[in-house]
């Protein structure tokens, strides 16, 4: 219960509620054993307790398939939250010995003071530590196209990963470094004709939309 209070993003002090609703069913349905949901713990802190312990467990399963992973590649976001903090996402990517694929997010890391790209270059370095992964099987960087990241030529944060490998010998990692990938794609779909395809979806869309009568018609087709 307390995992779908968490999946569903509700706050804490749900648990008793649920506990009455869970209660109230058990007296229509097996009255016998309403003693039993009367001895169910769900006080806001023991559904924060369970939740927690469910984030360590996951965190702890993913450090142990990082530990594996033959190559992996990250992927970086910053932005900002509602509070005014710049948070940094991290994401990985990574092949595991049977060769599955794992994709997770790693850690969403606040950045309080300054978001420079050694601000950033520190985070990522303390989160690949933390989950014991291994600079040796690193093969990509995904970034956003913030000066941060991919600024100048010493102190983006690129820049001062590939010196960073360089001086733990590393020399031999030639990591691929891509930024905005969904402007590339819009780069691409500019260079690329797909008048052919696009033009008759569009006519479509439109003779669709452009009446009530054409929507519903098509509604019910």
């Amino acid at each position: 219960m307390a995992e779908k209070i968490a999946q569903n993003g509700k706050p804490f002090s749900e648990g008793p509620f649920v506990k009455e609703c869970l209660i109230a069913a058990a007296q229509d349905m097996c009255p016998e054993q309403v003693h039993v949901f009367e001895q169910i713990s769900l006080s806001r802190n023991t559904v924060a307790d369970r939740i927690s312990e469910m984030g360590e467990s996951i965190e702890s399963q993913l450090r142990e398939k990082c530990e594996k992973m033959l190559a992996f590649s990250l992927a970086l976001d910053e932005s900002t939250d509602v509070s005014n903090i710049a948070q940094l996402a991290i994401f990985v990517r990574g092949v595991q010995p049977d060769l599955t694929v794992v994709e997770e997010m790693l850690d969403l890391v606040p950045l309080k003071d300054t978001t420079t790209g050694e601000d950033i270059f520190n985070a990522l370095c303390s989160t690949v530590e933390k989950f014991k992964l291994d600079w040796k099987n690193f093969v990509s960087l995904a970034t956003d196209g913030a000066p941060s990241m991919t600024g100048a030529k010493r102190d983006g944060l690129v820049a001062r990963l590939r010196k960073f490998l360089k001086e733990k010998g590393l020399d031999s990692i030639e990591f691929i470094a891509i930024h905005c990938f969904i402007h590339q794609e819009a780069l691409l779909a500019q260079s690329v004709n797909f008048q052919g395809i696009t033009k008759v979806v569009v006519d479509t869309v439109n003779f669709i939309r452009a009446r009530g009568l054409n929507c519903r018609q098509f509604n019910a087709f």
